[in-house]
This record gives C-alpha cells, sequence and structure tokens, in this order.
C-alpha cells in the first residue's frame, strides 16, 4: 500500500512539473511575439528619430495613435468572446459569428468614413491625408484580427501568433530601414504591409476550418453582448492607451509627443513579462471562476505578482544603468534630459504591471458593467488632469495624471473583486 500511495504522489508531481513546463512553453511563444513586436516598434522609433528629428517621429506617433483609436472604435473585440464560449464542437460555429460580426460592423464603418472624408475634404486641406486614411480602414479589418487571435488563444496555439507577429516586426523594420519618403506615406505603406500579411492569415484559418452559419448551437445574443461589451472596455481605455498622445501633441507639441511616444516603446520592452502572463492567466481564472475556486485564484494572483515585481524591477534595474548608452547609440542622445521623468514613468507602469492580474480576473468573474464605469471614471479623470497639468509641467504632468490613474484603477478594481469573490464563494 506505501509503495502504491508513493507512485500514486510521484505521479502527481510528475504531472504538476509537466504542466508547469507546458505553460512556461506557451509564456515563452508570447513573450518572443510581443517582445519582438515591442523591439521592431523601438528599431522603427530609433530610426525615424534619426531621420526625420523629434518633431517628425511625434507627427507619425500621431498617425498611430489615430490609428489605433480608429481601430478600437470600428472593430468588435471578438478574440475575448471567443475565448470565453470556446468548445471544440463549436469551433467553426464560433469563427462564422464572429467573422460576421466584423464584416458588419467593417462594412457600417466603411459606409461613415466614406461620408465623412468627403465631408472633411470640403472644409478642410485633407487631400493629402487619402492614403494613410485608406490604410486605416484596411488595417482596422486585417490587422490583429479578432478571429485568427481568438481562435489561437482559444487553441492555446501561442505559436502561430507569434509567427504572425514575427513577420509582422520583420517586415516593418524592413521598410523603415529601406523606404525612404515623407513620414505620412511611410506610415501608410505599413499599414498596407501589416494587413496584407494578416489578411494570408484569415484566409488560412478559413480554409482550416470552413464557417458555418448554424444559428441554432451558438448564443449569438451572449456572444455579440460579450464582444460589445469587450469593444466598449477598449473604447473606454483609449485616453491611457492611445488619445493622450492627441492630446498631448495639442497641449505639447509635436516634440514632447515623440519623446512620450519612446518612453511608451521602452515601457512595453519592460512589460512583455506582464503581457504574457495576463494572456495565460485569463484562460486559466475563466476556469477556476466556473468551479468556483477562490483560494485558487487567490494564489495565483500574489504568485503573479510576486513573479512579475521581481522580474519587471530587474530589467529596469538592467535598463537604466544603461540609459545613456541606448540614448546615444539609438536617440543621438535627445532622451538624456528626461531621464529622471523617465525613470518614475517606468516605475508607476511597474506599479501597475504588478497587478497585472486584474484585468483577466474582473473579465472571468463577468464584471463587465462594473468594469466600464471604473474605466469610465478613471479615464474621464485621467483626461481632466492631462489638461491641466501638460500645459504647465509638460511631460512632467503626463507622468503625475499617469501615476494617480494607476492607483485608481487597482485600488477600485481590488475592491471590488475582492467583494464580487466574498459574495459567489
Amino acid at each position: 500500500m506505501g509503495g502504491c500511495g508513493l507512485k500514486i504522489k510521484n505521479t502527481q508531481i510528475a504531472l504538476k512539473i509537466k504542466n508547469k513546463l507546458i505553460v512556461a512553453k506557451k509564456g515563452l511563444f508570447i513573450v518572443f511575439g510581443n517582445g519582438l513586436n515591442a523591439l521592431s516598434n523601438f528599431f522603427v522609433a530609433s530610426i525615424l528619430v534619426s531621420n526625420y528629428g523629434l518633431k517628425e517621429f511625434g507627427l507619425f506617433a500621431t498617425l498611430q495613435a489615430t490609428y489605433f483609436v480608429f481601430e478600437a472604435i470600428s472593430r468588435p473585440l471578438t478574440w475575448q468572446a471567443m475565448v470565453k464560449f470556446y468548445t471544440e464542437k463549436q469551433d467553426r460555429l464560433l469563427i462564422g459569428l464572429s467573422i460576421r460580426l466584423e464584416i458588419i460592423s467593417f462594412f457600417i464603418v466603411f459606409v461613415i468614413s466614406m461620408i465623412s472624408y468627403n465631408i472633411a475634404i470640403n472644409f478642410f486641406e485633407f487631400s493629402n491625408y487619402f492614403f494613410p486614411c485608406l490604410a486605416m480602414l484596411i488595417g482596422s479589418f486585417f490587422i490583429n484580427n479578432g478571429t485568427v487571435i481568438g481562435y489561437y488563444r482559444a487553441k492555446t496555439m501561442y505559436s502561430h501568433i507569434a509567427i504572425l507577429q514575427c513577420v509582422c516586426a520583420c517586415l516593418r523594420c524592413l521598410i523603415v530601414y529601406f523606404y525612404h519618403t515623407d513620414v505620412l506615406n511611410l506610415f501608410a505603406v505599413m499599414i498596407f504591409a501589416e494587413a496584407t500579411i494578416w489578411s494570408l492569415a484569415i484566409i488560412l484559418l478559413l480554409r482550416i476550418k470552413s464557417m458555418s452559419m448554424d444559428k441554432n448551437k451558438v448564443e449569438i445574443k451572449e456572444y455579440t453582448r460579450y464582444s460589445f461589451w469587450g469593444t466598449l472596455h477598449t473604447i473606454l481605455d483609449l485616453p491611457v492607451t492611445q488619445f493622450d498622445r492627441l492630446l498631448i501633441a495639442n497641449l505639447a507639441g509635436l516634440q514632447i509627443v515623440g519623446v512620450y511616444a519612446i518612453l511608451k516603446r521602452l515601457v512595453l520592452l519592460i512589460g512583455q513579462l506582464s503581457e504574457a502572463v495576463s494572456q495565460i492567466c485569463f484562460q486559466k481564472f475563466v476556469k477556476l471562476v466556473e468551479v468556483k475556486d477562490f483560494n485558487g485564484i487567490k494564489n495565483i494572483c500574489w504568485k503573479l505578482s510576486l513573479f512579475v515585481a521581481i522580474g519587471c524591477f530587474f530589467i529596469l534595474i538592467v535598463f537604466f544603468s544603461l540609459f545613456e548608452y541606448i540614448d546615444f547609440k539609438f536617440f543621438g542622445s535627445k532622451l538624456i534630459e528626461y531621464k529622471n521623468t523617465a525613470a518614475i514613468y517606468m516605475a508607476v507602469y511597474i506599479l501597475g504591471a504588478i497587478f497585472v492580474w486584474l484585468h483577466p480576473l474582473t473579465l472571468a468573474l463577468g464584471l463587465m458593467r462594473k468594469n466600464a464605469k471604473i474605466l469610465l471614471i478613471v479615464n474621464i479623470t485621467y483626461i481632466f488632469l492631462i489638461l491641466l497639468l501638460v500645459p504647465n509641467f509638460m511631460l512632467s504632468g503626463v507622468v503625475a495624471a499617469y501615476f494617480i490613474q494607476v492607483l485608481l484603477i487597482v485600488t477600485i478594481k481590488y475592491s471590488i473583486i475582492k467583494k464580487a469573490s466574498l459574495n459567489d464563494s
């Protein structure tokens, strides 16, 4: 009996080690894909600053922010719904539903965009922006397509997403290095190139998994509702992710936007660890919430916070010990006067990254409405602080506003999740 018990225990330990290795492998694929993407953005920023200067790079960053705002508004966030409702039996049905939602949204946005552009031409001199605007429209449907990302994440096939990110990252770097033109055309060409890669990914997925239009086997209303709330959350988060750059461009000028965009790229390099953790733990949280294992969720959360904190602070120390060299090598010593501000900004980012589990756990608990209200209130506060602080304090004002925003998000979400888990247990 004793030998049998020992054998069972050893088997359980072996299974635990195997599961941890599988999770680590998936995490490495995510870190690789996201990390390469962040590195390519850093490389692009370096070349643009060297070739065009901080002001023109600020214009490029403003165009990117405009595109991401347009993308968030115009496209349903189907990948989260795909992960939430995915089963092997329903994969073709979910793919069909996801594609239909995206096509309907694209058609509506296309009509509105054509009308809006024609009105804009009559009132403003927008003719030289046609190519970038067309690129934004096409890119908003194809790039980071929710059906493709959702399917591969639901299947935990992170290597496929990493390959797509790798190809796009390399293409982005090649274009900015070899294609010499003005910033507007460069931006448009990069968007069209990435859209081509993602369109091929969509075609390949549909060849492997053909769509099904059977409406009886899928709760269309529930799937659409979940996608809608995901889209709304993305839109409400725009003040922090993209819209702040547009405001800073107006309040402080393109040069400050350029510096801020570089800082964002730098923190994204550090944040790849937390991003990978967030993507993996969402699926884990969904399963644990279904069985109401809140002790298991609690243990995962604190382990994740400790892991991300140690990893991010180590990267931060290494990075800032090399800050002057990186600034000289990649940006021609244009950032040295912003070193202290950059250090504070990255420390604030790490504070938010330590609690990376807050957002996926909020979604897994189904607190979509409460999450939307939190984002609305906190991000309106953030925009108000940007308008108040940036004209007087420039980049330091942005960092102060961001610090307050992170504190509010962490405090409010933590209290709501704690309350929800106590009520359910």
